[in-house]
């Protein structure tokens, strides 16, 4: 039991070392560039993107345990992903396919980072594609 103590403690160390070296990079970012970052940024920083993932995979690891302390268990078929201040699992279903177990809201940044570069290419479409697709000139 005290291994597991200790291995906690380790899990929120490295989680609090790893929270602030993110604030600082958010920052520099944000200083440098003048706005704050999107999943686009993260993609062509490869250490970035690995420390976010990290921090995320540390971040579960985290929720894991605390939700094993509070005795609280995550019903079949539901989103994995523990919500520390409510001290329950998110209430919403697992999305179907979902290897981790998570609902869609709560997908991993790759997965966010692929529907954001999705979105990219939607709003760096020309305007004149947008509006021949059933805009202001449709009838109506």
């Amino acid at each position: 039991r005290e291994l597991s103590v200790m291995a906690s403690e380790s899990v929120d160390a490295e989680l609090e070392a790893l929270r602030e070296k993110l604030e600082v990079r958010a920052a520099e970012f944000e200083k440098a560039h003048g706005r704050r970052y999107e999943a686009s940024d993260l993609k062509k920083d490869p250490e970035w993107d690995a420390a976010q993932l990290e921090y995320r995979r540390l971040s579960s690891v985290h929720a894991e345990k605390l939700a094993a302390a509070a005795g609280v268990a995550c019903r079949a078929g539901g989103c994995r992903f523990f919500i520390s201040r409510r001290r329950r699992f998110c209430s919403n279903m697992a999305a179907v396919g979902s290897v981790e177990g998570l609902c869609t809201e709560h997908a991993t940044v790759r997965s966010s980072s692929k529907a954001a570069d999705k979105q990219d290419g939607k709003k760096n479409s020309p305007p004149s594609d947008q509006e021949g697709e059933g805009g202001e000139g449709a009838g109506g």
